[in-house]
């Protein structure tokens, strides 16, 4: 039996006839919250992770399941599936895959419906790989489908047919057109949707985009019976994808990205962002990799970790300062910390994150430092150094900018004073980048960046 404790109460009324609601939980407190809490999850195998877990709607379903010798099945408290819930599940499955089986009703369509519209991309976004499953007609739910079967029918006939959300919901949606001008809608809407969901630092982004876009495009000519369509359906969702995670610089004659678009993935809007100083989304300092940066903002994280004291004003500056993580991990938890953490101490911050992540990863962030060591030195030395990588990124595009604006022959007024502004700003940032260096010298530490 799994070490566990009580968290909150909730009920199901055992017959439909009667008064109240279907599901009643506790009320909200600080150690119970519906949309982060799954039933059945200290039962999940730790040891031997399947490859995906289960998320069903009501406690039944779970108790059945669990009878059945399916442990790895966990239920959302009667509500519909959030990020959290996905994000919890996905910790139990060696592949970050999680299968979602609602009830059979349109209680449970609905709310399939809804997740397909922010949930389901936000967790794509973040490497979970969530699939639909659902119930022959005329059963309600996976507890009654037990009633009478075996595990084995269950897997057979719910698990194993089930298929990615995006795919479901793409046929879905394809159900309502009825015109030219309709399928034209779906597709810039597929393709703009699809941008949302891969991750924007994934390497192979664009082969990715080009899987899912022939998969969709082969199911939509089948669903409409043209087959002569899924080519130029797959090129135009693809076209809708760059268009929208390009901000409109895609050159339609050629079917591509612009050149410029290639090199960088950037236009206009970023020069723009450079001179505002607001940089959040431009992909040059994404490539902020090396093993230097990695481990400063290590070291800063487990600074704002172990030292209550130090915590808030480091994330005043870092937020001041418009230092931004490269590592899309620590970019997660230090939200997370700035969210969470409060005055809390160390261990109560690793027995609340080991809640919602696996414990061997929050480890890493958890280092007891000895009273030798100069916390407040540490959190200079990383701040400057992810600072001067920042910056060096911002030039490295603002070059880039400049050189293939130089490269036209009569530049409009307009684009002249951006790239004005932008030697401007790219001066600045070299002579910030100087003093952050000397300040980083006077500390004996000098990193390759």
């Amino acid at each position: 039996m799994p070490l566990f404790f009580t968290t909150g109460f909730g009920g199901r009324k055992l017959s439909e006839e009667a008064w109240g609601p279907k599901y009643l939980n506790t009320k909200e407190t600080l150690i119970f919250k519906k949309r982060s809490t799954l039933y059945g999850e200290s039962f999940v195998p730790r040891p031997q992770p399947p490859a995906t877990a289960v998320i069903v709607e009501g406690y039944f379903d779970v108790i059945q399941l669990h009878k059945h010798k399916l442990f790895w099945a966990v239920s959302s408290l009667g509500t519909g599936v959030t990020i959290e819930h996905l994000r919890q599940a996905s910790r139990h499955s060696r592949e970050r895959a999680v299968t979602v089986n609602m009830d059979n009703d349109e209680a449970g369509f609905s709310a399939v419906l809804r997740a397909c519209q922010s949930i389901f991309p936000t967790a794509m976004r973040e490497g979970i790989d969530v699939r639909l499953a659902f119930l022959p007609p005329g059963v309600k739910d996976a507890d009654s489908f037990l009633d009478g079967k075996s595990i084995s029918d269950y897997v057979d006939q719910v698990l194993s047919p089930s298929q990615s959300w995006f795919l479901w919901y793409s046929k879905v949606l394809a159900n309502d057109v009825n015109s030219i001008e309709g399928l034209s809608s779906l597709l810039h809407r597929l393709g703009g949707l699809l941008a949302d969901s891969i991750p924007a630092r994934k390497e192979g982004t664009g082969f990715v985009a080009k899987e899912y876009a022939r998969t969709i495009a082969r199911e939509l000519a089948d669903i409409f019976d043209r087959p002569e369509y899924e080519e130029e359906t797959c090129k135009e969702i693809l076209r809708s994808f760059w268009l929208k995670r390009t901000g409109g610089r895609f050159d339609p004659e050629q079917g591509r990205e612009s050149k410029w678009d290639r090199k960088r993935g950037i236009g206009e809007s970023a020069a723009r962002s450079i001179v505002k100083g607001s940089i959040g989304t431009l992909p040059g300092w994404e490539n902020a990799n090396n093993s230097f940066i990695q481990r400063a903002e290590l070291m800063l994280l487990r600074v704002i970790v172990q030292d209550r004291d130090i915590r808030r004003n480091c994330m005043e500056i870092v937020d001041r300062r418009g230092i931004k993580f490269a590592e899309d991990e620590h970019v997660r938890v230090f939200e997370w910390l700035k969210e969470n953490a409060g005055d809390a101490g160390p261990d109560e911050l690793f027995e609340e994150m080991s809640y919602e992540r696996p414990v061997k990863d929050v480890h890493r962030y958890f280092f007891e430092f000895s009273a030798t060591v100069d916390l407040e030195r540490e959190v200079t030395k990383s701040l400057n150094a992810m600072e001067i990588r920042r910056s060096m990124n911002i030039i490295s595009a603002v070059d880039v900018i400049v050189e293939e604006q130089m490269k036209v022959e009569h530049m409009e007024p307009r684009v002249a004073t951006y790239v004005e502004e932008l030697l401007s700003r790219r001066k600045e940032l070299q002579m910030r980048i100087g003093t952050l260096h000397d300040e980083l010298r006077n500390l004996d530490v000098l990193p390759d960046v």
